[in-house]
């Protein structure tokens, strides 16, 4: 793969992320391949051991229209930090997420970049996410859409300080100023730290509802939820108060004296809170007090994303 993906259409790239669900990943090249403007488009493969790399090239010979569609594999499963590579590799100044059960409508890219050039101050455009098959809006965007931190004068949308990765559009510079994803939290639960630190950069985060992706719904187990709940109290550790953080652990300690096997949280937080401790850098008093605003709104860490 070549160091940069040169734009042949559009200004927007989209990044894929995938790991061993090839058939998926066929549905949403598929779909992204119809859109027009025809979208650069960077796979980039977390060490799958299947035959992902064989169907992005059926979807090169034997799709119509649009640029090649890049791949790149990696050795390891590095999670969400994988993304980082796609944004590096990109050349347009905006780019698009999507995991491989997810994809976007087919005019919101180049509304996306409309909104990106009215509005110089916005690092990211979090899009509507519409569950596939059924149609109805992820509960998420709900809470985005009445976040609140209200709507700014001048912004295309509610201030959020989150979003889901799947589904939003990134000013490319904003996010390589940022550092992107974090790789002490890998997923999920990547997209709250990346928020902080675009806001602290002056960024401005908004959800706009016309910007439309859609998911593919997949069951979402205990196992996920419990890595969520250390991620979040991860980045508590990486950029939130201290009393935040207490917090939080209480949460999990009640938690578990409900449920045992919260343990396997303990043991995880074991393991990486060294690492998040070291990249210690709590926000200013000023985004702790905009931040306790949505951690009030969510409640106990126990949610999928913030607002």
């Amino acid at each position: 793969m070549s160091a940069r993906v040169t734009a042949l259409h559009g200004r927007t790239t989209v990044v894929v992320s995938t790991r061993n669900r090839p058939a998926v990943l066929l549905h949403t090249l598929r779909e992204m391949r119809r859109l027009r403007p025809s979208p650069p488009i960077i796979v980039v493969d977390m060490a799958s051991s299947d035959a992902t790399a064989q169907v992005v090239r059926a979807v090169n010979d034997f799709g119509s229209g649009g640029p090649v569609i890049e791949w790149t594999g990696l050795e390891h499963n590095r999670g969400a930090v994988a993304r980082n590579l796609g944004v590096e590799c990109a050349s347009t100044p905006f780019v698009a997420f999507c995991d491989d059960n997810t994809w976007w409508q087919a005019d919101s890219l180049a509304h996306g970049e409309h909104l990106f050039d009215l509005h110089p101050s916005v690092g990211v455009l979090a899009a509507r996410t519409v569950m596939f098959p059924g149609g109805g809006t992820d509960p998420v965007c709900e809470r985005m859409s009445n976040s609140p931190l209200g709507r700014q004068p001048g912004l295309p949308g509610p201030s959020v300080l989150g979003f889901l990765v799947s589904s939003v559009l990134v000013r490319r510079t904003a996010f390589l100023a940022a550092g992107g994803f974090n790789d002490v939290l890998r997923f999920p639960g990547e997209e709250e730290m990346l928020a902080l630190d675009l806001y602290r950069h002056g960024w401005d985060l908004c959800y706009v509802p016309d910007l439309v992706a859609f998911h593919l719904q997949s069951r979402v187990g205990a196992a996920r939820r419990r890595r969520e709940v250390r991620n979040r109290i991860l980045t508590a550790l990486m950029r939130r108060s201290a009393g935040r953080c207490s917090e939080l652990v209480g949460h999990l300690a009640v938690d578990t004296l409900r449920d045992p096997r919260n343990l396997t949280v303990w043991a995880s937080l074991l393991c990486h809170a060294p690492a998040a401790l070291w990249q210690r850098a709590p926000v200013t008093p000023d985004l702790e007090a905009t931040v306790r605003l949505l951690d009030v709104e969510r409640g106990p860490a126990r949610n999928r994303h913030p607002s």
